[in-house]
């Protein structure tokens, strides 16, 4: 057996990558076009050599259970569930993705804006409260809006067709509240703890990346644009098989594999929406991309991901890591903001978009809830312009632990403005949300 040591790892251009294979689901007798290496980059076997007895005896003797072997190769040295099934094996280079790979490879158009930025005519709301009556209209848009998410779902996942107007008017109307509060309306969104319904993340995401957006200076159009990405990226999700999607303990590499899979997904089922503007399509098949490369389907970097797709990437993740998963309980939401502080230093992020999003939410992000330097309890209602420490908070419980009247003028604080500060941040009530420590060992940074 040899020693030789793998390559610096690098991700092909048609975005193949490396997959965990056990030694029992190697075919014997067949022949590999790329090296077979260990999980320590030790290669194992090399390109168009066969798969052996004496190759697997082999490695069983070195106790090695698992071995990394191409992507490219999966489908030719092992059988796949679709092969039982009787399915015809998936493929990520079908018609439609060349077709946006060429696009792509030609050079996208920047984003540029056709009208005045959205930012430039709200106005700064301050030391508010939220209004009474734009919650509860929003509460009612939110159940109104899933469900009629949902049944879109449910007829593009059984090839049915779907209106992509309905979803550019819901955007259109969120875009209209925000325009008003836009702190309201993330919040009214961010407190859906619906974390097993996929049309309750895709709409908190398509929301807080209309509010990046914002941030950053887009027109209507194209904040009303990133909603409708948002809102229908993830639907290829239902495709996956519900034991990778249900998966009570962290995906193993061949679980992902399946996951990658989803983007394609979602394209399919885009192709059967009306009224549905192209760059939709573009932006969704790129949302999982990474700026350093290490993303899918295709391992695209920098500016060859759309900023559309970059945009709503971070806004993705931070829902993402909020929701629960069977195998993890949700972060707090101070611990994914500084998750995504690190995944920009590690390029996994957009780091320009990741600091828009602390703008947005501060450090202690909206809705969140605090405790002040006297011992009191908080929420934190707003961002305090951009000063990412010293949020806008409204005082729930006063420093002997008696109820404070939320209502009242002196409840709400402008931290820029008093001597107080956040001395720590709390999980949310009944939540079972994990703080920063171990929330970066599910990062594993």
């Amino acid at each position: 057996m040899t020693t030789a040591t793998r390559p610096a790892e690098t991700t092909a251009s048609d975005g193949a990558s490396a997959v965990t294979v056990g030694i029992d689901d190697l075919i014997i007798g067949r022949p590999i076009s790329f090296p077979i290496y260990d999980e320590k980059g030790v290669l194992l076997l090399a390109a168009g050599a066969l798969i052996t007895s004496d190759f697997k005896r082999l490695l069983r003797q070195h106790k090695l259970h698992d071995v990394q072997v191409d992507s490219r190769d999966v489908s030719t040295v092992t059988i796949s569930e679709d092969v039982i099934s009787g399915n015809e094996s998936f493929s990520f280079d079908t018609e439609l993705t060349r077709r946006l790979d060429q696009i792509i490879e030609g050079g996208m158009a920047p984003v540029r804006n056709t009208g005045a930025s959205v930012r430039d005519g709200m106005k700064v709301p301050g030391r508010k409260a939220y209004n009474v009556e734009q919650l509860e209209r929003l509460e009612e848009q939110n159940t109104q809006n899933r469900q009629m998410m949902t049944e879109m779902m449910k007829s593009a996942l059984h090839g049915g067709s779907f209106d992509g107007n309905l979803i550019t008017s819901m955007t259109g109307n969120y875009l209209k509240e925000m325009e008003s509060d836009i702190d309201s309306v993330l919040t009214s969104s961010l407190a859906m703890y619906d974390d097993e319904n996929l049309s309750a993340q895709s709409l908190q995401t398509s929301l807080l990346a209309m509010a990046i957006g914002i941030e950053m200076s887009l027109d209507a159009n194209n904040v009303r644009l990133l909603g409708l990405i948002g809102m229908v990226h993830d639907w290829g999700m239902m495709k996956v098989p519900s034991r990778v999607r249900n998966a009570t303990h962290p995906l193993k590499p061949s679980d992902f594999h399946e996951i990658c899979k989803h983007p394609i997904y979602s394209l399919e089922m885009l192709e059967r929406a009306t009224s549905m503007p192209g760059i939709v399509s573009l932006a969704a098949y790129q949302i999982h991309e990474r700026p350093n490369g290490t993303g899918y389907p295709r391992g695209r970097a920098g500016n060859a991901i759309h900023l559309f797709s970059r945009i709503v990437a971070v806004a993705d993740a931070y829902v993402a890591m909020t929701a629960s998963r069977n195998w993890r309980p949700p972060f707090m939401a101070y611990a994914a903001v500084e998750c995504l502080l690190k995944d920009a230093q590690k390029r996994n992020l957009d780091a320009t978009v990741v600091r828009h999003l602390l703008c947005i939410l501060s450090l202690f992000p909206i809705g969140s809830l605090v405790t002040l330097s006297d011992g009191s309890v908080a929420r934190v209602l707003r961002r305090s312009g951009n000063q990412y420490m010293t949020p806008i908070v409204q005082v729930l419980q006063d420093s002997q632990g008696k109820a404070a009247d939320p209502y009242s003028a002196y409840s709400l604080i402008d931290l820029r403005e008093s001597d107080l500060k956040v001395e720590q941040a709390l999980p949310t009530p009944g939540r079972n949300e994990i703080g920063l420590s171990a929330a970066l060992a599910y990062r594993e940074y």
